[in-house]
């Protein structure tokens, strides 16, 4: 009970800055504990619940409660004791720093909730200006639960970045699970169960994610680092996936791609070793190990080990590209637009980009990925990833997706057809390489030059391609024709 003594007593400490009084209760955890304010998530991990401070005020006049503000004393003793923390934390990332010249981060609690965020910043700024970064993934939660104003929704990693200010930002939004919004089953196939579709979730939770944070790290106040984390994970337990569902094959590739649309400057896999015959689960991954002593094995059916690593192959040539050029934007291609529909695509000399692909098969269309980059000399390159991937089979035995093993991904989750793209050159690059335009992919060796109106691409199942634009010749060349800026040449020219 505070009275007016006490409240008069308090004042002469003085008020706040902004004219507010601050009252501390402190209550232990043994308390919280024993009247059941604590409750287990996991082993790591303990959530506050019941918790309804209430303020009952029997004076006269107004009184205002401007908040409440709940802190653990570990971040009180943090901020008293700052130095004292510092120096430990820069003890242990120089002795770890000794014994290894490869260390670029210091990875901290994972996951973190919103009472974690400012203790992550106080971190970030003990290490300072040190080339290792404090680090952590950002999971998307309570996905679409909390609506805030209108259509609006709480969003987790947004809030993470406003309150933490991170200057490596490793998003893990993990958008495979058996179901979504109250059970609802993720839908591979219909476009029109619009909030469950497959290609409406990889919108909604990978790339929206993935272009506002890389929008983040490029600001110039922050020049920072986006090393999304991509799900190659699966847990299995009474014949049914739990929460998180193994990706097909092919949709384990587009994952993995995904991230060179958006300039990643790194690319985490969740996870690499998996247990199998756990007591909780199974927990699928690209290396599987019996539980709890086995030998490390790839078994027969291990998908995501082959997936990732035809991906990678890819990867490791694309992605130190695409990190060190120049990022635009990111635009997703459908059967007839592109969004977000404001993005310039002048910006690298394009006039459209478009689905030319008449001869599609499969329950939906074309959905296509382009990420937007110009190198130092201005030239654009084309990030192409085909996001129909895989998609769901029902046979007798399998009539829902959730159910189905990973020996019978081949049958239930068969793998789209390829897509074929069409980009039209805009008059930008008919000035800059001349008579004729076309696009490159230098680890293939292959060049895609104009048929008609559009240069044609064509895209296999969850596969990507990096294209630069540049100079080039047909086969047969009947008039005078210039080659400008940078030009390859295929095949014999006449």
């Amino acid at each position: 009970v505070l009275t007016m003594d006490d409240y008069r007593n308090m004042c002469g400490g003085g008020l706040t800055s902004d004219g507010f009084l601050k009252i501390e209760l402190r209550i232990s955890y043994y308390e919280l504990d024993n009247r059941h304010l604590l409750s287990e998530v996991n082993s790591s991990t303990y959530r506050m619940v019941n918790f309804n401070p209430r303020v009952f005020y029997s004076g006269y006049g107004t009184l205002e409660l401007d908040c409440i503000e709940i802190e653990d004393m570990l971040h009180r003793k943090m901020k008293e004791n700052y130095d004292y923390f510092q120096d430990g934390l820069v003890s242990r990332v120089n002795t770890l720093s000794q014994s290894s010249d490869i260390l670029t981060g210091v990875y901290t609690y994972d996951e973190p909730h919103q009472p974690q965020f400012d203790t992550f910043f106080l971190m970030q700024r003990m290490l300072g200006e040190r080339p290792q970064r404090t680090m952590t993934a950002i999971a998307d939660y309570r996905y679409r639960e909390f609506q805030m104003q209108g259509s609006e929704y709480y969003d987790h990693i947004d809030a993470f970045i406003k309150l933490a200010k991170p200057k490596a930002v490793m998003p893990d939004p993990y958008p495979i699970r058996p179901s979504f919004l109250s059970d609802n089953q993720l839908d591979w196939n219909d476009p029109s169960n619009q909030n469950v579709f497959f290609q409406t979730v990889i919108d909604r939770r990978v790339t929206d994610a993935y272009r506002d944070v890389k929008k983040y790290t490029i600001s110039p106040s922050i020049n920072g680092k986006f090393y999304p984390i991509v799900q190659a994970f699966g847990r299995w337990k009474d014949n049914k996936w739990l929460t998180f569902m193994l990706p097909p094959s092919e949709t384990q590739k587009m994952l993995q791609f995904l991230p060179l649309c958006y300039g990643a400057d790194g690319i985490f896999d969740y996870r690499l070793f998996g247990w199998l015959n756990h007591p909780d689960y199974d927990e699928y991954a690209a290396i599987n190990v019996q539980y709890p002593n086995g030998t490390s094995y790839v078994p027969p059916d291990s998908t995501t080990y082959r997936a990732l690593l035809e991906a990678n192959s890819k990867v490791l040539s694309y992605g130190p590209k695409t990190a060190s050029m120049n990022w635009i934007n990111s635009v997703t291609i459908t059967e007839t637009s592109y969004e977000p529909a404001d993005v310039n695509l002048s910006s690298v000399w394009v006039d459209s980009i478009q689905d030319v692909d008449t001869n599609q098969t499969g329950p939906y269309g074309c959905y296509v990925e382009c990420g937007m980059y110009t190198d130092t000399d201005s030239t654009p390159y084309l990030m192409l990833v085909n996001r129909r991937a895989n998609h769901f089979a029902p046979n007798a035995t399998y009539s829902y997706p959730g159910n189905v093993p990973v020996n019978q991904y081949d049958t239930s989750f068969p793998a789209f057809d390829s897509q074929r793209i069409g980009i039209i050159p805009d008059t930008m690059a008919y000035t800059q390489f001349g008579t004729y335009v076309a696009m490159f992919d230098s680890l293939g060796a292959q060049l895609h030059r104009k048929d008609g109106e559009n240069i044609r691409v064509d895209i296999g199942p969850g596969d990507g391609i990096l294209l630069q634009m540049c100079s080039s010749l047909p086969n047969s060349v009947t008039s005078d024709a210039v080659l400008k800026k940078i030009a390859y040449l295929s095949g014999e020219i006449s």
